[in-house]
């Protein structure tokens, strides 16, 4: 992804300095697009969130992040149809067990059998 990125501020460093930080931010942008191609529904919402942040850090510098903010926000609106569709199992799962009791019942019986089976 060609960026066009604002490295005033490192203007003010020596030289030598201002090159390993610029190396250093695009190190980093590259480390944070591949850990988004990466993320899963199942990754803690702390990390998306961190995420977030560091990429508006990259938009203050002039990087052009639409594609991976996109790529990150379709993530968390799977993430939540995702914990909706968990929500939903544990509701009907629920549901199920309160009108068969003796199912659960005969579940249990034959989970005991089988691991008093394995035991031995």
């Amino acid at each position: 992804m060609p960026q066009q990125l604002h490295f005033c501020s490192f203007d003010k460093s020596k030289e030598d300095k201002a090159d390993g930080l610029a190396i250093g931010y695009m190190v980093t942008f590259t480390n944070v697009a591949e850990s988004v191609s990466r993320l899963q529904v199942t990754d803690p919402t702390r990390l998306t969130d961190s995420i977030s942040e560091t990429l508006s850090d990259f938009e203050l510098r002039g990087s052009d992040v639409g594609l991976i903010r996109s790529r990150l926000n379709e993530l968390l609106l799977k993430k939540g149809c995702h914990h909706q569709l968990e929500l939903e199992f544990q509701r009907l799962d629920k549901a199920i067990t309160e009108l068969d009791p003796e199912k659960t019942k005969i579940d249990e019986r034959q989970f005991r059998r089988l691991t008093r089976r394995w035991r031995s």
